[in-house]
């Protein structure tokens, strides 16, 4: 049986699902053993993020030494010596070595969980470049669904991870078609337009139940926004719009990372973070979804699952509009401004279908699927 590990940010059983989730699972599918290492847990998290709801599940993983998700056997490390960006902790020395604090060692837990040599090893994050120095590997794939540059909390350490990450991978798969272009030419030679996808098998479903948080709405149109609430969210956009459109429910769902200092009309609902079974249902029973994202140095490289999924369900999605979107060529409703955003919206309404087969072909044409199939043909395995 081929082996892959994945070297990726968030932890497996996050409500939060990204690419790295969704590529561990189609590699599950397909006869892989998969083993899933998250970034670590540190001094800080137990000392001082009580609150994150993240946390106990992240401890819950370490204590029991793993768990075993469907077949993929997923870790959360713990290290005595934390890299973090901030601080005297954010430097090379950090990054490089905090893997040789983690208790226990992460070389005894490769140990126990029998993985010896991988076939692949895939990189979803810029601050495991060690798994490279103590696995053994055949192909390294480096996944890179961000602009590392666009965001605040990086330093000198991880943006020169970054690049030796990409020296050291056999292939490269840009989500990006914008950051692809920009690339040097050594690395543009290995690297692949791969943008993100959706699991026609988790979204389309025979039967779905209504949300109970929907039947405490008011009987009107139902405007979604699913996934994480931060400084790429425009709250200022979304109070506009709401204000304009009072005979829409505005439901966001999602963990929020960044408070909002405004006040919103009683048309907006915040839910708060929901487990990623129930989102099938939320969408289903919406309108259409939104983006409303400002258009900034992260933004604009930005391919969003979330869109997919819409589409998935034939449900429209009006959105701000940034660069890659309009590269894409996704049938989104793209606005430049609010009043643009509140137009589209009307006419999405005036327009209203339960279900647009347009854009369920679109998905289908899109899934998970085909890009792993993709992936395995350019490292070689198909």
């Amino acid at each position: 049986m081929k082996k892959i590990i994945f070297a990726a940010p968030l932890y497996f059983t996050s409500p939060t699902k990204l690419g790295g989730h969704q590529y561990a699972e189609q590699f599950n599918k397909h006869g892989w053993e998969v083993f899933y290492f998250s970034n670590p847990l540190t001094p800080f998290n137990i000392l001082l993020d009580r609150g994150n709801p993240d946390l106990p599940e992240r401890l819950r993983i370490y204590k029991s030494g793993g768990v075993d998700c469907n077949g993929i056997k997923s870790y959360v490390p713990f290290t005595l010596v934390p890299h973090h960006n901030i601080f005297f902790f954010n430097n090379q020395f950090f990054l490089n070595n905090y893997y040789r604090f983690t208790a226990p060692s992460l070389k005894s837990v490769v140990k126990k969980f029998g993985i010896g040599e991988v076939d692949i090893l895939w990189m979803d994050c810029n601050n495991q470049l060690f798994w490279a120095d103590i696995l053994k590997y055949k192909k390294l794939a480096y996944r890179i669904p961000d602009n590392i540059l666009g965001f605040k909390q990086k330093s000198p350490a991880t943006i020169a991870a970054h690049y030796k990450i990409m020296d050291k991978a056999d292939l490269i798969l840009m989500t990006s078609k914008i950051l692809l272009n920009k690339l040097e030419l050594k690395y543009r030679k290995k690297a692949i337009y791969c943008p993100n996808g959706v699991d026609l098998s988790r979204f389309c479903a025979e039967t779905y139940t209504f949300p109970e948080e929907y039947r405490k709405l008011p009987n009107t149109p139902i405007g979604l926004y699913v996934g994480t609430i931060d400084d790429w969210f425009d709250f200022e956009v979304l109070k506009l719009v709401a204000e304009n459109l009072p005979a829409v429910s505005f439901v966001i769902i999602g963990p929020r990372k960044v408070a909002a200092t405004l006040s919103f009309p009683s048309n907006v609902h915040f839910f708060g973070k929901r487990d990623y079974s129930l989102i099938p249902s939320f969408i289903r029973y919406c309108t259409f979804g939104i983006i409303p994202f400002k258009n900034n140095d992260l933004v604009k490289y930005v391919n969003p699952i979330k869109m997919y999924e819409f589409f998935s369900l034939g449900k429209p999605v009006v959105s701000t509009c940034w660069e890659e979107l309009e590269m894409s060529g996704a049938p989104v409703n793209l606005a430049d401004s609010p009043i643009e955003f509140i137009n589209m919206i009307k006419t999405v309404l005036r327009d209203m279908k339960e279900s647009d087969l347009n854009l369920v072909e679109y998905a289908k044409a899109n899934t998970w699927e085909n890009r792993y199939n993709y992936i395995l043909k350019n490292l070689g395995y198909q």
